[in-house]
C-alpha cells in the first residue's frame, strides 16, 4: 500500500498535504503540554475511538471525570494553539 493511501486526502493537492502535515505537527507539539492525564483522555478518545464510558473503565475514573478531563484537555490546546497563532504573527509582523 502505497503512503497516500494511508493519508486523509492522499493523492491529492501537495499544497494542502503540506498543510495537513504541518497542523498534525503542531497539534502533536501542543498536546506534549498537556498533563499526562489529559494526554490519554485524548489519545482513547480520538485516536482510539472509545466512548467515555470505555475511556472511563480503562482509566479507572467516573465517566464525569472523564468529560470533565476532555474538556479541560481541548480548552487547554485552544489555548496553546492560539498562542502560538499569535507568536507567529507577532514574529513575522
Amino acid at each position: 500500500m502505497d503512503i497516500d493511501e494511508t493519508l486523509p486526502g492522499g493523492g491529492g493537492d501537495p499544497e494542502h498535504m503540506v498543510e495537513l502535515s504541518l497542523n498534525i505537527e503542531r497539534l502533536s507539539e501542543a498536546t506534549r503540554h498537556l498533563t499526562r492525564a489529559q494526554q490519554e483522555v485524548l489519545s482513547l478518545r480520538f485516536a482510539g475511538g472509545l466512548s467515555i464510558e470505555e475511556v472511563s473503565r480503562v482509566m479507572g475514573k467516573k465517566p464525569g471525570a472523564i468529560k470533565a478531563l476532555q474538556h479541560a484537555a481541548v480548552v487547554a490546546l485552544r489555548k496553546l494553539l492560539e498562542i502560538e497563532e499569535n507568536d507567529k504573527v507577532t514574529i513575522t509582523t
